[in-house]
């Protein structure tokens, strides 16, 4: 068996779509074999937790997701420098960049933000988290958040607790409010963030979540504030920012008797929404040449594709169910989809190929399909498992 390429981006052909996107851009380092499972675990976090709940909930206002996700041997400057400078967004677009890694700091650096190492040690390399808002900001889209959750030292700390955390093993599931409010919190602010995860001078601590394994506090503290906020209808980005600062203060003196105090800046100004638009139907995806059964990355855009044509929540049945008769020829006869749920691996339903595809074109209540990963036959060169993760209105 061979697994599936989950990277889509790594052919640097971020594109502008004509339809409103959100772009994620994520680097995260889970090469260091010191720290690597930290990372390793903050980043199915990351994307369990925020990255795939805000898309669902975007994707209601008429937003396409444009996700880069760079990790393992792809994290590197020069693919972040390509991947920056090469982003084209339009004006109603939101950009978010996500780092996960090394970081450090010259002693005559007068900004109070690192550099990131991106998984190697040439300090000729080193690229500044302010030069990735510099440029970002440029583009001159609705929204911009850059994020480094790094060391501002040139030392690392690991620490370890178990903060409350209630992990959920099932199916993620969203209010209507909580819809609203991730909408309002993106789409009713216009401006740019930059954010780090601790002061200049100081380390980046790590800590152990039951159920979930090590991960770091601010990551921990960044996701589980926002699902609190957006949850109560109270969201507002210096006021969360603050409350993240506050909490990874705490949290870090407590079990590292050191100081972490994250950093950010808010420069923001109300605006109206952007006109809601009905969620832009996609194009109904063409099917891959299977020539080259070691050609993956294509297959896989085919599968996400055809799993976003497909969970459309509009009139024409027939449509969903023939275009799941399409996807169904690149899987194994003998196939099972595993669904996992909100958090790690934790596999909370399993079914054949054909009941998941049925379920999928039919179902009124799912917001998304994320597939997490998956394996496909050397032999045949088709899908024989496929894991995913769902997130349905509540």
């Amino acid at each position: 068996m061979k697994k599936l390429l989950t990277v889509l981006a790594l052919s640097f052909c971020l594109f502008s779509a004509e339809a409103k996107t959100i772009h994620w851009i994520t680097f995260i380092d889970t090469t260091d074999e010191n720290v690597g499972e930290i990372d390793i675990n903050s980043r199915k976090f990351l994307y369990s937790r925020w990255i795939n709940v805000v898309n669902a909930a975007m994707v209601q206002n008429g937003y396409r997701t444009a996700v880069y996700d760079f990790y393992g041997i792809h994290t590197s400057p020069e693919n972040c420098r390509r991947a920056i400078r090469d982003l084209r967004c339009d004006p109603d677009d939101i950009v978010i960049f996500y780092y996960i890694g090394h970081g450090t700091r010259a002693a005559d650096d007068v900004t109070k933000y690192p550099q990131m190492l991106l998984a190697q040690l040439d300090e000729n390399k080193l690229i500044p988290l302010s030069w990735v808002h510099r440029e970002l900001k440029a583009k001159n889209a609705r929204l911009t958040l850059t994020i480094g959750m790094c060391c501002n030292s040139v030392q690392h700390v690991r620490a370890r607790q178990e903060p409350t955390f209630g992990v959920n093993y099932g199916n993620t599931y969203m209010s209507p409010s909580q819809v609203m409010a991730i909408q309002k919190a993106f789409l009713e602010n216009k401006g740019d963030i930059i954010a780090c995860s601790s002061a200049p001078g100081e380390p980046s601590s790590a800590c152990s979540v039951r159920g979930i394994g090590d991960t770091d506090f601010f990551t921990f503290c960044f996701i589980s504030q926002f699902e609190e906020m957006t949850a109560t209808d109270t969201f507002e980005w210096k006021n969360f920012f603050t409350e993240v600062q506050d909490e990874v203060r705490k949290s870090a003196a407590a079990v590292t008797g050191r100081r972490q105090v994250p950093q950010f800046d808010v420069n923001l100004s109300k605006s109206e929404s952007p006109a809601p638009t009905q969620p832009e139907r996609p194009t109904a995806p063409s099917k891959p040449s299977m020539d080259d059964p070691d050609d993956l990355s294509k297959l896989v855009s085919y599968i996400e594709s055809s799993l976003d044509f497909i969970r459309e929540d509009n009139d024409n049945l027939e449509d969903r169910i023939q275009m799941s008769q399409e996807l169904r020829t690149v899987f194994d006869r003998d196939a099972e989809v595993k669904v996992l749920g909100q958090d790690m691996d934790v596999v909370v339903d399993k079914e054949d190929i054909d009941a998941f595809l049925m379920r999928i074109s039919t179902s009124s209540l799912l917001y998304r399909v994320s597939m997490v990963d998956g394996e496909i036959s050397g032999r045949t060169g088709k899908i024989t498992m496929l894991r995913v993760r769902e997130i349905y209105k509540k």
